[in-house]
């Protein structure tokens, strides 16, 4: 390989990296979310952490809509209050 090559190459990873993930993240978080919105439907919860859900559920739909990393951490948090995996 040459040195251009290589440079090419890993110019065109990082920017792959640095503006791949979001939309990627993003992608992947829909998917999660259509299990915890699944979840939410049959879930027994309390008044509380059925209130807290929705509000995540919303919050992660902004998130995905706006292609932000963030989603996952949301999305993670209502998965733990529904007892998901």
């Amino acid at each position: 390989m040459t040195k251009r090559s290589l440079i090419t190459a890993t110019v065109a990873v990082a920017a792959a990296l640095i503006f791949g993930s979001p939309a990627i993240a993003a992608v992947d978080c829909a998917k999660e979310m259509k299990a915890v919105d699944a979840a939410a439907k049959k879930a027994k919860l309390s008044k509380e952490d059925s209130a807290k859900v929705k509000d995540l559920q919303k919050k992660a739909q902004a998130e995905i809509k706006a292609k932000k990393k963030d989603c996952e951490a949301t999305v993670a948090e209502a998965k733990k209050i529904l007892k998901m995996k």
